[in-house]
C-alpha cells in the first residue's frame, strides 16, 4: 500500500496504529515465552515405559534404561509419533507394557476401521467420526487400559484396524 496518495494522514495512522498492536503483542509474546522457559524444562523428546520383560533384541529406538526386580525392566522410547511404532514393535517381540511415564490407568488411542473393532474390556469409546477422505472408514478415538495395550496393538491389524496414534502423555 503506497504511504502518499488519497488521504495519506488516514493511512499512516493505520499504520501506526497497526504497527504499534503488532509490536506490543509481539513484546507480550515474547515476555510469555521467557517465563515459561524459567518455570518449565523444554519437553523431553522421549519416555519412560515399564515392560513385564526386555525383548531378546531391542528396537533401534528403544534404550534399556535399568532392569528390575522380578524380570521386568525400564525402557526409554521416543515420543509422539514414533511412540506408537516403538510400542508395536515391542508388543510383536512378546513385551508387555505395564507402565507408560507413571501412568498404569488408561491411554488414548485413535485407529482407523472399516468394521467395529472389538476394544479390550474395560475400555471406553471417547468418539467416532467418518474420514471423508477414505469413504467407509472412521476414526475411533478410545481409552485402553495400559496393561491391554500391547495385545491390542498386535491384533489390531488382523481385526481389520490401522492404529493412528497412541498418545504417550
Amino acid at each position: 500500500m503506497p504511504a502518499f496518495g488519497a488521504d495519506p494522514v488516514r493511512k499512516w495512522e493505520r499504520r501506526y496504529a497497526l504497527t504499534t498492536e503488532y509490536a506490543i503483542k509481539a513484546t507480550y509474546g515474547k515476555l510469555i515465552e521467557l517465563a515459561t522457559r524459567s518455570a518449565y524444562d523444554p519437553a523431553r523428546p522421549t519416555t519412560q515405559v515399564v515392560v513385564d520383560r526386555p525383548p531378546a533384541a531391542l528396537p533401534s529406538e528403544v534404550r534399556l534404561v535399568r532392569t528390575l526386580d522380578g524380570g521386568g525392566a525400564v525402557l526409554e522410547l521416543p515420543r509422539y509419533f514414533d511412540f506408537r511404532i516403538a510400542a508395536t514393535a515391542l508388543a510383536q517381540a512378546g513385551t508387555h507394557l505395564t507402565d507408560i511415564a507413571g501412568n498404569r490407568g488408561i491411554i488414548l488411542v485413535t485407529l482407523w476401521t472399516r468394521d467395529a473393532t472389538r476394544l479390550p474390556p474395560q475400555s471406553r469409546v471417547l468418539f467416532e467420526q467418518p474420514l471423508v477422505t477414505m469413504p467407509g472408514t472412521r476414526r475411533i478415538a478410545a481409552l485402553i487400559p495400559v496393561a491391554a495395550l500391547s495385545d491390542f496393538l498386535v491384533a489390531a491389524p488382523a481385526r481389520g484396524a490401522t492404529i493412528e496414534h497412541v498418545y504417550d502423555y
